[in-house]
C-alpha cells in the first residue's frame, strides 16, 4: 500500500500498489515509476510526480472552497468496492428496473440484496434509458461506476482531478453523458437509502 493525499491538508489515503501498476505505461520513464512502486519513502512523491506528468502541478490540489469539499469528503468514506458497485447499479438502473421481475437476470447480476434491488427500481427515472445503453453492455457494475464518479471529478480543477483519479482504477473506455453521471454522483451523495448500502 501507498499513502496519499487527496487534497492539502487531507489525512493521507491508503492506495493499492496494484491500481498504480495502471498508470505505468503513463510514465516518461517506466523504471521511475516502478521504482516509486517498490519504495515507500517515495510514496508522498507519487502523486506530485504524476501531477507534474499530466497538467504541469507541482504541488498538493487545494480542497474545493464550496459545498463540493463537504461532498468530496464522503464520497472518499466510502468503502470503495461497494461504492463503485452501487454507482453503477444506479445508472444502469433504467435499463435494469423493467427486466429485475426475471430471476435469471438478477441471478446473472448478483442482485440479491433487497436494498439494492429497492435503489434499482428508485433511480429507475434518473435518466433516459438511450444515454444509458443497453443492459446487455454492461460487464460489471463496477467498470460503470467508476466512470461515474470520473464525469463527477471533471467539476475539480485539472490537479484535484488528477490526485482523485489516483485513487480510483484507470478504465480503457471514454466517459459518455458525464453530465448526467456528474448529476448521478450529487444525487448518490444526498440519498441516505443509498449511503446505507454502501456502508453495510
Amino acid at each position: 500500500m501507498i499513502a496519499i493525499a487527496p487534497y492539502k491538508g487531507a489525512a493521507k489515503v491508503m492506495l493499492d500498489r496494484g491500481w498504480l501498476n495502471l498508470w505505468t505505461d503513463q510514465f516518461p520513464a517506466p523504471a521511475l515509476a516502478q521504482e516509486m512502486l517498490s519504495n515507500d519513502r517515495l510514496s508522498d512523491r507519487v502523486a506530485q510526480l504524476v501531477l507534474k506528468r499530466f497538467n504541469g502541478h507541482a504541488d498538493l490540489a487545494d480542497l474545493p472552497a464550496d459545498q463540493n469539499g463537504a461532498d468530496l469528503k464522503a464520497i472518499l468514506s466510502y468503502p470503495r468496492d461497494a461504492l463503485l458497485r452501487i454507482l453503477g447499479l444506479l445508472w444502469q438502473a433504467p435499463v435494469l428496473a423493467p427486466v429485475l421481475p426475471n430471476a435469471h437476470v438478477r441471478q446473472t447480476y448478483g442482485l440479491s440484496n433487497r436494498a439494492e434491488l429497492d435503489l434499482a427500481l428508485s433511480y429507475r427515472l434518473q435518466t433516459p434509458p438511450t444515454v444509458v445503453g443497453a443492459l446487455e453492455n454492461c460487464s460489471d457494475f463496477a467498470d460503470d461506476g467508476v466512470l461515474c464518479l470520473l464525469a463527477w471529478f471533471e467539476q475539480f480543477d485539472n490537479a484535484l482531478n488528477d490526485r482523485l483519479t489516483l485513487l480510483f482504477p484507470k478504465v480503457a473506455q471514454n466517459v459518455e453523458s458525464p453530465i448526467e453521471r456528474a448529476m448521478l454522483v450529487a444525487r448518490f451523495i444526498q440519498d441516505p437509502t443509498a449511503r446505507e448500502v454502501v456502508t453495510q
